[in-house]
């Protein structure tokens, strides 16, 4: 008998059931048929709770209409049966596509981490970069592909010069690619780096350029055919 009683306590503390016949789970104000929510009237934030959702081999025509299944191809997706066969559940997210260029000089001191500013926009889907001060905003939580190059005007470089390509996030984190010189010369001196970042909403990314010794380094552009040199592009997948 205790053992019994302690059953239904437990229940009831997890499991509500309305007069309408509305199941709640971990609530005691379901909202619907079956709800798992904490807030269930909320209009901007549901609560805690979350539903897990299994794989199945039958078909979509026995699983009849509306029923929900998790599909382990392609890495994984949620699928619908619309009672004929499964579909997948797409989402309606535009991401994010950032294409830029820079046609103006600019002067990269030497031993500082510049970042690169006054950009020219090709493309900006979502509005997400800001050309003036060249910083992309994450717009949600996911895998983000960044591209960033450039050239410097030929000048002269010493002996065991370095040059970086840099994707410097808010977070205080940034991803480097180098480009030394053991030998003085001259040369249209440059770097590039691709990286994918995980990041959360609203974190930042910005294209910047670390100079070891080089005293005249500014950046090779032009004009009509000659424009390319410097490039940014971020593509969230």
């Amino acid at each position: 008998m205790i053992k019994k009683r302690l059953n239904v306590t437990v229940l009831m503390l997890f499991l509500s059931i309305s007069a309408c016949g509305q199941v709640g789970i971990g609530n005691s104000n379901p909202n619907a048929k079956l709800d798992i929510r904490t807030n269930t009237t909320s209009t901007t934030n549901p609560g805690d709770g979350f539903l897990g959702v299994g794989t199945t081999s039958r078909t979509a025509p026995s699983a009849g209409a509306g029923a929900l299944r998790y599909s382990t191809s392609t890495g994984g997706s949620l699928e619908y049966s619309n009672g004929l066969v499964w579909n997948r559940l797409e989402s309606t997210a535009v991401k994010s596509i950032v294409v830029a260029k820079k046609n103006t000089t600019q002067t990269i001191p030497v031993a500082v981490a510049t970042p690169v500013v006054d950009w020219q926009e090709e493309t900006d889907i979502n509005s997400n970069f800001d050309p003036e001060t060249g910083i992309f905003t994450a717009p949600r939580n996911g895998n983000y592909s960044f591209s960033f190059s450039y050239s410097f005007s030929s000048t002269t470089i010493p002996t065991g010069a370095l040059v970086e390509a840099q994707l410097v996030t808010s977070s205080g984190q940034y991803r480097k690619s180098v480009a030394g010189f053991p030998a003085a010369g001259t040369a249209q001196v440059g770097s590039a780096i691709s990286f994918t970042m995980k990041l959360n909403a609203g974190e930042t990314v910005r294209p910047s350029i670390y100079n070891s010794n080089i005293t005249t380094a500014s950046f090779r552009v032009g004009t009509g055919n000659n424009d390319g040199f410097v490039n940014f592009s971020a593509v969230e997948l």
